[in-house]
């Protein structure tokens, strides 16, 4: 995850004459996708952003970071930096289709060529992900619409590459999949994210996700690529009564590394605060009640019916769409200056209906058939995070004068 550095400014009067062009001339029909997202003064502070931040891992510090300067130097120059994220996102995308074809069950042995492929894509994932800030910068093309695509896609890959390490670990369709997922990815990219609105910066710690942690998963799918997956259903006696398989002992490793992650991120709030005199902590606790809100209704769903057991991949999705319109709102904001957070999201809701039916079921009541449900669910939140999407890159872009894959501007 490379940080965005620098402003991005325009003239008063090219200002005024895209906010005249936002303002008028719009048909009736086309209000639902060009509903305005930002306010005039907001997309001002989108102007004016800057980004902080820094990468203190060690293996980007050392190693990584002079592998992605020299990497760079092969794009083309007329390559988009959102292009150049948007590709990396496919390169994990396409590995994980395959792997659920011949894993649907988050426990079956795939072949050895699956796990390299996938190997393949998260490297590949990783040096664009480090390369469109760079290119962004070398091209001139840097934006806050290219910051926000950037976190966007990372946010995108935590469902893509959990359910993948869940499946080369082989899992199962069960909560431990649901755990790594969320410990691994969800808790501490949204803490890492809530950590950049109330502080100004983006601190990726000495050991972090977005480095060793992709380093750690590169391994798990190049070890099974070579060697096979029958190590990680190696049984290890835990307890005299509980024995698990050893890739679902990874969970335990994974929760030691993740909790400090997410209590360095509150913490860093809560020095800020304290330099500050203000009550960003409170206020930081009360904006990450929706993470709350949706970790209790995907538990919950998940506990209360068979639904991760019958259709593992498509309530992940749902509950990484649900997760996905949380953040995104938190990063958004946060690019357009806004000062506090809402106490809850209604894309939670879906979840919460889907819980309250599982709940309802189990209680013996009538409720509504699962399945139709979930589609419901699936479907509605991509529609709506779709939309979400494309109101807001539509604004930026002729705000800016800007494309999202181009360097070109929108109008010469």
């Amino acid at each position: 995850m490379d940080v965005l550095k620098g402003g991005y400014e325009l003239s008063r009067g090219l200002l005024k004459r895209q906010w005249s062009r936002n303002r008028g001339g719009r048909r009736k029909q086309d209000a639902l996708l060009y509903s305005e997202s930002f306010t005039e003064s907001e997309l001002t502070a989108l102007c004016n952003y800057k980004g902080k931040g820094c990468d203190r891992s060690i293996t980007y510090k050392y190693l990584m970071s002079k592998v992605y300067d020299q990497a760079v130097q092969l794009l083309p120059m007329w390559l988009a930096p959102n292009a150049v994220t948007l590709i990396g996102l496919c390169f994990v995308l396409v590995p994980h289709i395959v792997m659920s074809f011949y894993a649907p069950t988050l426990s079956e042995e795939a072949p050895g060529w699956v796990y390299l492929l996938n190997f393949i894509g998260l490297f590949m994932y990783m040096l664009l992900d480090n390369l469109d800030g760079r290119q962004a910068r070398r091209t001139g093309a840097a934006s806050p619409l290219g910051h926000m695509f950037d976190h966007t896609c990372d946010a995108i890959n935590v469902a893509i590459t959990g359910l993948t390490v869940a499946s080369t670990l082989r899992l199962g369709n069960n909560v431990y999949t649901l755990l790594l997922i969320w410990f691994f990815g969800m808790s501490v990219f949204f803490t890492a994210t809530i950590e950049e609105f109330y502080t100004g910066s983006l601190i990726l710690r000495e050991i972090n996700g977005a480095n060793e942690g992709l380093l750690t998963m590169q391994g798990f799918y190049l070890f099974s690529a070579i060697f096979g997956t029958e190590l990680w259903m190696t049984p290890i006696q835990i307890t005299s009564s509980w024995v698990l398989p050893l890739g679902k002992c990874v969970i335990f490793l994974v929760v030691p590394v993740s909790m400090p992650t997410i209590a360095a991120n509150y913490h860093a709030i809560l020095k800020e605060s304290k330099k500050s005199n203000e009550r960003l902590f409170y206020e930081s606790l009360h904006g990450s009640i929706p993470f709350a809100i949706c970790t209790v209704a995907m538990f919950g769903w998940a506990m209360s019916s068979s639904v991760l057991k019958n259709y593992p991949f498509l309530f992940i999705w749902a509950c990484e769409l649900a997760f996905l319109h949380i953040v995104s709102y938190v990063i958004v904001s946060h690019l357009c200056g806004r000062h506090s957070l809402p106490s809850f999201s209604f894309m939670v809701f879906p979840l919460i209906l889907g819980m309250a039916n599982a709940v309802i079921a189990k209680l013996g009541a009538e409720s509504v058939l699962e399945l139709p449900l979930l589609f419901g669910v699936v479907i509605i939140s991509a529609v709506v995070n779709a939309i979400q999407a494309y109101r807001i890159a539509r604004q930026i872009c002729e705000h800016l004068n800007i494309r999202v894959f181009s360097i070109s501007r929108l109008h010469e």
